[in-house]
């Protein structure tokens, strides 16, 4: 398990339960180090259309609707704002719709923005957090994982410190250049 397995899997939850609720739309997750970085990767997952146009759209707007203008604006807003989208309490802006939609928070070290876009704002929170508790779990696996390697490696390396003569390789043969040693 990564931690790109963990989002792949988010994805895959929040698909499982756009399809229960009957959405179709886009789901977003984005983990950034919590250190900071200047190269993101998000992972988008269409669920159906990307977009509703005027003839398909289900919601009765007669412009339709881009789920993933919409998605990502919401991952926009809480990169902003470090706050779950339409909770900061901030006009709406080009580029920031302000509307809720997607969550963000801290764990194991990584900042964590998840966000559905596909309905009105109280399904897609359901949708989100499907994915929230699915990347939790996975992430806690991912953890233990690392967790377990490191103790083997210091296990490994106490081993080496108390006697060094018994963990070393093997000694190899000199290197025998033909026609030399023949």
């Amino acid at each position: 398990m990564s931690v790109h397995n963990a989002e792949l899997a988010a994805l895959e939850a929040m698909a499982i339960k756009a399809g229960m609720l009957r959405l179709r739309g886009v789901a977003v997750i984005l983990t950034v180090p919590g250190w900071g970085s200047d190269q993101w990767d998000p992972q988008v997952r269409a669920v159906g259309n990307i977009v509703d146009t005027p003839a398909t759209a289900t919601d009765g707007n007669p412009a339709g609707i881009n789920y993933w203008a919409v998605a990502m604006s919401r991952v926009a807003e809480m990169i902003e704002t470090g706050r779950h989208s339409g909770t900061s309490g901030q006009p709406p802006r080009l580029g920031i719709l302000g509307d809720v939609g997607g969550i963000v928070y801290d764990r194991h070290g990584l900042r964590i923005y998840l966000a559905f876009a596909g309905s009105e704002p109280v399904k897609d929170i359901d949708v989100v957090k499907a994915g929230w508790a699915t990347v939790n779990d996975a992430l806690d696996r991912v953890l233990d994982e690392q967790t377990e390697m490191m103790d083997q490696l210091r296990a490994a390396i106490l081993a080496f410190a108390r006697n060094p003569t018994e963990s070393e390789p093997p000694k190899r043969k000199p290197y025998a250049r033909r026609g030399w040693d023949d």
